[in-house]
């Protein structure tokens, strides 16, 4: 009988069906990979604060207007499934929810945005600082 149900598993293989509001989720997650992407792009450049606002309110719109089914399936779908399934599912949507907070940040003018090369410049000499600190601590 042991050896039968080794032979059953599969790798990835779930025996339960997807609920309503995981399939909604996914497609929820989907139609937001687009603007994201363009929301990236946009990031690559140096946006002034006026330019973070038009496209943060086109990112509202965006999540409006795609988001009413799944917001209409939201409640029964936090109470079916645990956080991290949850998480999981909307994944897709990750880089969309990065490039909104970003853009979120210079609209409202917590952050000046040089673009990508520079901010990961930036990221690379605080890494290097940090490293040179626990050198000098730790030696």
């Amino acid at each position: 009988m042991q050896r039968d149900e080794k032979m059953l598993m599969f790798r990835k293989y779930s025996p339960r069906f997807e609920t309503l509001g995981e399939v909604v989720a996914k497609r929820y997650a989907k139609k937001l990979v687009g603007p994201g992407r363009l929301a990236y792009i946009l990031l690559a450049f140096p946006l002034a604060q006026w330019m973070a606002i038009a496209a943060g309110v086109a990112l509202g719109l965006v999540v409006y207007a795609v988001g009413g089914n799944y917001r209409r399936h939201e409640s029964e779908f936090s109470a079916q499934i645990p956080i991290l399934r949850r998480l999981w599912l909307l994944k897709p949507a990750a880089r969309f929810l990065i490039a909104s907070t970003i853009m979120l940040g210079i609209a409202i003018g917590q952050t000046h945005w040089q673009g990508v090369r520079y901010a990961l410049h930036e990221a690379r000499q605080w890494g290097e600082i940090l490293l040179s600190l626990a050198n000098v601590m730790f030696s």
